[in-house]
């Protein structure tokens, strides 16, 4: 949205140094902004469109209680976790140190996951726990390689753009309260967000 709106650099620098401190405060930041347009002959892709920046929303969505706890208990049975989300890099290291999530220190975007050779990305699937910035190619990129390496694979989501990684995942599970796509691909429905029950589940 910055990228598309009428702003100068010094703005552009503004609002990025606000959205990195809100980010590393564990915020997620949404931007916000208008088009104005007439006529019928639309833009192919809505990043054509010339936007006004009207501002950014942040908003925090605390981490379950429990969660470190389950955390603990995944690594005690042996399991493997990682984090993939759609959110930024700063966020999403924020909210892991907070739960005391192994190896938030250190994390891979989708773009950058992209760029890697098969090989490298196996390798680096292995020894990276936070996936940032992820969409629907990159999440199912992800699922391949650590198929690639022998892992079997249990996935939770519950968005329209976890769908592709959900239905190639050994185990997809979709949470109750996300869209009727996610849950319509996976295997497995999760009535309540619990992290506990994905425990259970997996040891099952």
């Amino acid at each position: 949205l910055i990228a598309v709106s009428n702003l100068n650099q010094g703005q552009k620098e503004q609002i990025h140094t606000v959205i990195n401190e809100l980010a590393k405060e564990g915020y997620r930041v949404l931007g916000v902004g208008e088009t104005n347009f007439t006529g019928i002959d639309y833009p192919i892709k809505q990043q054509d469109f010339q936007f006004q920046f009207n501002g950014i929303v942040a908003f925090y969505d605390p981490p379950k209680k429990n969660i470190q706890s389950v955390f603990d208990a995944f690594h005690q049975a042996g399991i493997k976790v990682k984090i993939v989300t759609g959110d930024n890099a700063a966020t999403t290291a924020a909210i892991a140190k907070e739960i005391g999530f192994r190896g938030y220190e250190k994390s891979i975007s989708g773009d950058e996951l992209m760029s890697l050779g098969v090989n490298e990305l196996k390798e680096r699937v292995q020894t990276t726990n936070i996936f940032s910035r992820m969409f629907p190619e990159a999440k199912l990129k992800i699922i391949n390689a650590f198929k690639a390496n022998g892992e079997i694979v249990a996935m939770t989501g519950d968005g329209v753009n976890d769908a592709p990684a959900l239905a190639e995942a050994e185990i997809g599970i979709a949470v109750g309260s996300g869209t009727d796509v996610a849950a319509e691909t996976a295997d497995i429905i999760l009535v309540e967000s619990n992290p506990q029950d994905i425990l259970k589940l997996v040891q099952f």
